[in-house]
């Protein structure tokens, strides 16, 4: 009873930490938020300053600034209450802000230095934002420096408009892509667009010279803007260590150096994460997840173990000789190797170059898991008095993202299920919904922004999942039994 309630009092002890975290973090994020709004508000007013020249002018620029700081403000407001969820850390808010202050000022430059707007940067602004952060922050983004280039322009609704247009199109074509080379294609279909208004706005202003070549600056505007992406994003991906989906499509190649390693090396292992992968974007799609992030993470999360596969259980069958290895090991030696696959595979995914979002579920595919089999074989040998718990836990940290939760409990759920005997539905649910509770109760997804309809819904998906895998199949009969009928029956 004693060791219980320290047992009790430990763990509420460390919630009271982890919720001193939370609110710190959340406390950065808010913080994050205002100086952003700050820093966009004073860079966006610079051109309007230059634009309003003369001290008579005065009024104007009060009139453009309280202008700028309203619609900042909304745009502001509704990314922070509607896609908070793109910005999980603070350098992702100072990705977007250069992006927008870097493309608004190119913006300016381009009006000053053409002295009109056939040649706007906003198509380069919706493909280079659309794929980091997607396509809603991007069309507030797109909105907000259209909005701004009319009011530099004059209150220009022509320049708004064709700003518009063209950030909108490159947005929404995006959207659809998942490989670098089809930004090209819709760089194509921007400049159709682009072509298409100013072939519209030539004949409602009634040009009558040159209403051919006016068109084909707004194609190529779409056309050069798209190779600029294309050169740039893999730029933005190295410097940042954000991902994208076509980064992601890459990683997911199974021809990948570091897949092929795991799978001449490893090939227990390797076989396990394909399953991993499975299950967990079948999870993310239930739940609003990345899917993609999810399957990647997964294929990539127990790349450590390549250091000494032969400690590992999947593996065990390619390795005769290490058959009965942790018999004739120090429990708590054993656990050191298992959980130092975690700070391998850190190094190891470093050393490849993997994007951080996939390091991070390599990070905290485990969470502080305790390794419960050895730490009850240490009590059995030295004695409970003897074993100090904390010695075989995982290094964490716990799962901070959905993508890393769902990858952990897809990982537990994969090894439980490889243990079922005559895999039923309703074994396989109990099966699910045990390793799942245990998660729960050991503090592993307290970091991560789950609910608990969105739990449930994993928990279907792994069951739907493995009970397609395991389906039963009908045993037919052999070739001479099927004679021997036949002949009886004639």
């Amino acid at each position: 009873m004693k060791g219980l309630r320290r047992k009790k009092k430990k763990t509420r002890k460390i919630g009271k930490g982890d919720k001193k975290t939370l609110k710190q973090k959340e406390k950065e994020r808010n913080r994050a938020w205002w100086i952003v709004g700050v820093f966009l508000y004073a860079f966006l007013l610079l051109p309007l300053i230059y634009s309003c020249k003369g001290s008579g002018e005065i009024k104007t620029l009060w009139g453009k600034g309280i202008v700028l700081g309203l619609v900042l403000f909304l745009s502001l407001a509704f990314l922070y209450r509607y896609r908070k969820d793109s910005f999980p850390q603070p350098s992702h808010l100072s990705l977007f802000t250069l992006i927008v202050v870097f493309i608004y000022y190119l913006a300016w430059g381009s009006l000053k230095f053409f002295h009109h707007y056939f040649f706007l940067p906003l198509p380069l602004l919706g493909m280079v934002l659309t794929p980091f952060f997607g396509s809603g922050v991007s069309f507030v983004a797109v909105i907000l420096v259209s909005f701004l280039i009319s009011l530099i322009n004059g209150l220009s609704w022509a320049s708004f408009t064709y700003a518009l247009i063209g950030g909108s199109v490159a947005t929404i074509g995006v959207s659809f892509t998942h490989r670098r080379m089809e930004v090209l294609r819709v760089g194509f279909v921007v400049g159709i667009f682009s072509a298409l208004y100013l072939s519209a706005f030539g004949l409602i202003e009634g040009y009558k010279e040159k209403l051919w070549l006016i068109p084909s600056w707004g194609f190529l505007n779409g056309i050069l803007w798209s190779m600029v992406t294309f050169g740039i994003l893999p730029l933005l991906e190295n410097i940042s260590g954000m991902v994208t989906d076509a980064k992601l499509l890459e990683l997911s190649d199974i021809n990948h150096p570091l897949l092929q390693r795991l799978r001449k090396e490893a090939p227990g292992t390797f076989q396990s994460s394909l399953m991993v992968g499975i299950l967990a974007e079948s999870a993310a799609q239930a739940v609003g997840a990345n899917p993609l992030l999810a399957r990647v993470g997964a294929y990539y999360h127990d790349i450590g173990k390549l250091k000494n596969p032969q400690f590992y259980g999947e593996n065990l069958s390619f390795f005769p000789r290490f058959r009965n290895i942790h018999d004739r090991v120090n429990p708590n030696l054993s656990a050191l190797i298992l959980t130092s696959h975690v700070k391998e595979g850190i190094h190891l995914g470093k050393k490849y170059k993997l994007p951080q979002a996939v390091l991070d579920i390599i990070a905290q595919h485990h969470g502080t898991t305790l390794t419960s089999f050895f730490y009850e074989k240490a009590k059995e040998i030295k004695g409970k008095e003897e074993v100090r718990e904390e010695d075989f836990r995982y290094p964490g940290p716990k799962p901070m993202s959905k993508e890393a939760a769902i990858v952990m409990l897809a990982d537990a759920v994969e090894a439980a299920s490889r243990t079922l005997e005559n895999p039923t539905t309703s074994r396989i649910r109990n099966l699910v919904e045990r390793i799942i509770n245990e998660k729960i109760q050991d503090g592993q997804l307290y970091d991560a922004p789950l609910s608990l309809k969105e739990i449930d819904l994993i928990k279907e998906s792994f069951i739907r999942t493995l009970s397609s895998i395991f389906h039963t199949r009908v045993e037919y009969p052999q070739k001479n039994q099927g004679e021997k009928s036949d002949k009886g029956n004639s």
